[in-house]
């Protein structure tokens, strides 16, 4: 049991009063987890260090009390929680561990809270074992230097601290910041946006130990003083740090280019106490934000290792937040919304994700930093780097893409966006004009010439025959067409499909004739190709089209490789994707060319992407590491069989076609508990790459202050939680990195006792009741924990876990066993959610006198040598204990769970009639 106030295994609930003359700072203990018993010798270790700062330890007291008393942050635990009821809410053994031994204990828990923010869990531990151990040298010098030293902190320098109640601490501080956090959300983020934009620099030089208590003490200083309504400046980042460590923010005054003060309303913090930045530092800022130190405690062997700070990767976001750091395109939105027919296809549900990301913005700053960290960071998330930076958001960043959609057709949108290109490149109806040749009514061929740039009014009657627009001498500048008919028999009808035609170009503003074939120039080279299995973008959603015409022009002077690399900013065009590709052709089996190969995994990332958004929808208060951004989706080993499938396939085309058809819900449901747990622990970490073969027996994953559980752990057994189904809980179990929660591989029963008196089975009277009021599920945790295989380069501190975790069954506090449930999965236990009966039914009530009733847990565990029933009628605890017990002994097959309101024992017997009856043993009900 660590010594620096964690929770013990019970998590006994204790409710402390608030006793300002033990603790000598106005905290106000709501009801809280904490064994006061406990001690907390870094505080005694440090106190000489520490700086008087009664004001500020007063007002961090009062902040935790704010923080504790908001439900929403500090939620309690209920009976739907079950086993974890007593690990609900926020983790403040910390603080509170801290607060009960004195002031000194706060000023450690302070710097724990720094440390958490700016360091990795095994960074920050480091951290912490080589300042306790230079602070244990330092006292044992000063003792043989015969200097006065507190009894106390030589106590404490004499006493060896393990690494593990370093990396408990670091966990417990971890866990509330992130409750803290979300409590000052909006002045946190506010913060942040103003640091990331100033140069200040840590402070440099001198060792380890040096650097952190320097930093820790002047910020306790600077913070005394503007509680003290003393205006302050900060010369060392250090201090920002502090302020949104200990969640006490004062009003900013900053100078860049001008004053500007910020004013965060803080209602502990005096009016006066203004704190000032960016005043002296001019210097560059590459690195200088970092806090960079040399730990020579991170690995077993070797030279000290430089790191530096990275706060960025300890800023989580809400999986809508998420995708903002991925895409934003508005207008793309608005037109793809606006398009009936694009919900009924699956295959546009990716785009229609990304799109939809800033719809609901409410923080434009907030959402524009998430929006360039994703530009800056995720150039893998979606596949290759390199690869990615050839069509940066497939072209959709291409506003002539963004135009061209707007259009009424296909063939609009084509011709508009050929306009766009050309106007970027220069390219004049002098030099360029635009063809393409189509069907009308499915049967009728003919051509359309659109011009590159709009034409002045006075140039309209020389351009054409048959204008369909009057021409006023205030037109103002329009694009032209022509469009003709092919071939020299032109029926009536025809014609008039071609004025419609002409008609719907000019109702979109331009203007349009009707020319003979003749009039085509002749000196135009036009190459045809096919493409086959085009993707929907290239046609109307009513068409069954398998292949689409391709045309391209060779205009003199200029070359398309010339055009293509005016396209600039395009991002989706390459001058090479200019050239004629003769390998796109109609003919099976031919090569896929590099470019839709790109655009192959970039959509399957995306895919992935929403299969793991339907998973986190049932976890809408999880949030989700922005680290992820730099990994490679397709490389997850979590992916649905389905999909990975398709990633093995050596001619993926086809599957790939079929896998964007689906929706992301119908991944899900091919995704296993090990699946979901593993890609939970990727989003959560946004690093782990777990195999979910190593996870198959996990009933839960915690870290920091998220639980996440198998929903068939939380669920009556009759509910349909398998799977993929996970809860989140809000809390910790009080272990420091992430830990995955697995039941004993043989878990206990009680044995039978040897009294007749505790066994009646008396006859079942057809009740529904419910006689195990008193059951409950408690969870503890045995000394077995084992680091899960990871890239590990030597440190010393692990960083994923598995716990072995006891869930057992009380019944008014006596034990009864210890279950796995995911032991029912194993055991075959029928689950009946509704009998459907008949008028059949009513009439023909069976007696079931042979059935009796099981009341107790005794009566369960000598269970009778007839069908009995279980009475837990609404308690799904006891239900999901009686399965488990079954399951675990090899009776799980003789038994079935009834889900209905009562039980129908015509269409029971009905159901098990068969090769001869077999009614189970016993009935859940």
């Amino acid at each position: 049991m660590a010594s620096f106030g964690r929770l013990s295994n019970s998590m006994l609930s204790a409710t402390i009063e608030n006793t300002l003359a033990l603790v000598n700072i106005n905290f106000d203990f709501s009801v809280f987890r904490v064994d006061p018993s406990q001690d907390l010798p870094a505080g005694l270790l440090f106190h000489q260090l520490l700086p008087n700062t009664p004001q500020l330890l007063n007002s961090y007291g009062k902040r935790t009390s704010e923080i504790l008393a908001r439900p929403d942050i500090n939620p309690e635990g209920t009976e739907s929680d079950g086993p974890f009821q007593g690990f609900i809410g926020a983790d403040c053994t910390s603080v509170c561990a801290a607060a009960t031994c004195g002031p000194a204990s706060v000023g450690v828990s302070l710097l724990a809270s720094m440390l958490s923010r700016a360091w990795d869990s095994k960074e920050a531990i480091s951290i912490w074992s080589e300042l306790v151990e230079e602070r244990q040298r330092q006292i044992r010098a000063q003792i043989q230097a015969n200097e006065i030293v507190h009894p106390h902190t030589k106590a404490a320098a004499n006493r060896k601290m393990a690494r593990s109640e370093l990396a408990e601490w670091d966990a417990s501080a971890r866990s509330w910041l992130r409750r803290a956090d979300l409590f000052m959300e909006f002045n946190h983020q506010q913060l942040r946006l103003i640091a990331d934009n100033l140069t200040i620099p840590y402070s440099t030089g001198g060792s380890t130990f040096e650097k952190v208590t320097t930093a820790w003490i002047n910020s306790m200083e600077v913070m005394e003083k503007l509680l003290c309504n003393h205006p302050q400046e900060a010369c060392d980042r250090a201090v920002l740090l502090a302020v949104s460590s200990w969640h006490l923010y004062p009003d900013l005054l900053v100078f860049q280019q001008e004053a500007k003060k910020i004013v965060f309303k803080d209602s502990l913090v005096p009016s006066a106490g203004v704190l000032s930045l960016g005043l002296e530092y001019k210097g560059p800022s590459k690195n200088m934000t970092k806090w960079s130190l040399a730990l020579s405690h991170l690995r077993y062997y070797g030279d000290p290792v430089s790191v530096s700070s990275h706060e960025d990767h300890s800023r989580n976001v809400s999986y809508a937040n998420f995708d903002l750091a991925v895409d934003w395109c508005r207008d793309l939105h608005a037109v793809l919304a606006s398009a009936s027919a694009a919900a009924d296809f699956p295959e546009l549900s990716w785009i229609l994700k990304l799109c939809s990301a800033p719809a609901d913005v409410d923080d434009i700053n907030q959402s524009t930093r998430l929006i360039k960290y994703g530009w800056r960071r995720g150039t893998k998330l979606l596949g290759n780097a390199e690869m990615a930076m050839h069509s940066p958001y497939f072209g959709l960043l291409n506003p002539h893409v963004i135009d061209a959609m707007k259009g009424a057709t296909d063939v609009d949108c084509g011709i508009s966006y050929l306009r766009g290109m050309a106007s970027h490149a220069s390219i004049g109806n002098r030099q360029g004009i635009i063809s393409h040749s189509g069907i009308l009514d499915q049967t009728i061929a003919y051509t359309e010439w659109a011009t590159t740039t709009p034409v002045e009014a006075a140039m309209w009657q020389w351009a054409g025959h048959s204008c369909l627009e009057e021409v006023t001498s205030k037109s103002t500048p329009k694009h032209i067409r022509w469009i003709c008919l092919h071939g020299k028999e032109k029926d009536i009808s025809h014609l008039e499909l071609l004025k419609r035609r002409g008609r719907e170009i000019s109702n979109g503003g331009e203007i349009c004739y009707l020319a003979d074939e003749d009039d085509l120039p002749k000196f135009v080279k036009r190459d045809d190709f096919e493409w086959s299995h085009p993707p929907f973008i290239f046609h109307r959603a009513s068409e069954e089209l398998s292949i689409v015409p391709l045309y391209r022009l060779r205009v003199n002077p200029f070359s398309l490789e010339e055009l293509y690399e005016y396209s600039g900013g395009s991002g989706a065009i390459r001058a090479s994707q200019g050239l004629p590709k003769t390998e796109l052709s109609a003919q099976k089996g031919s090569s896929v060319p590099a470019s839709i190969g790109y655009s192959y995994v970039w959509l399957m990332s995306l895919r992935v992407l929403e299969v793991a958004e339907e998973l986190y929808k049932q976890l809408p208060k999880a949030t989700i590491s922005l680290r992820l951004l730099e990994q490679d989706l397709l490389k997850a080993k979590w992916l649905p069989l389905s999909i990975r499938s398709i990633l093995d396939d050596n001619n993926p085309m086809d599957s790939f076609i079929s896998a964007t058809r689906a929706t992301a819900s119908h991944f899900l449901k091919g995704m296993s508990r090990a699946d979901a747990f593993a890609c939970i622990a990727m989003f959560e970490s946004g690093q782990f790459n777990i195999d979910p073969e190593q996870l198959n027996e996990v009933i839960a994953l915690c870290c920091e202050d998220s639980i996440f559980v198998a929903g068939m752990l939380l669920s009556d057994p009759s509910a349909k939680s398998q799977g993929a189904h996970i809860r989140h809980l809000v809390g910790n179990i009080g272990h420091s990195g992430m830990v995955l929660l697995v039941s004993p591989l043989e878990p206990r029963i009680r044995p039978l006792k040897h009294d007749a008196q505790l066994v009646e089975h008396q006859p079942y009277d057809g009740k529904c009741d419910n006689r195990f009021r008193g059951t409950s599920l408690h969870l503890s945790f045995t000394t077995w924990k084992m680091a899960l295989d990871w890239h590990n380069t030597g440190e010393i501190d692990q960083e994923i876990f598995l716990l072995e975790s006891v869930v057992a069954v009380q019944d008014n506090g006596n034990w009864i066993a210890d279950i796995d449930v995911i032991e029912i999965e194993k055991g075959g236990t029928d689950v009946i959610e509704q009998f459907h009966c008949t008028e059949e039914c009513a009439s023909k009530a069976l007696d079931h006198s042979d059935v009796v009733s099981i009341d107790c847990w005794e009566e369960l565990l000598d269970p009778p040598p007839c069908t009995g029933v279980f009475r837990a009628r609404g308690n799904w605890a006891a239900r999901l204990a009686v399965a488990s017990i079954l399951a675990q002994q090899g009776k799980g097959h003789a038994a079935v769970v009834i889900g209905s309101e009562s039980i129908c024992w015509h269409c029971l017997r009905a159901l098990y009639a068969e090769p001869e009856l077999h009614v189970p043993q016993i009935i859940i009900f």
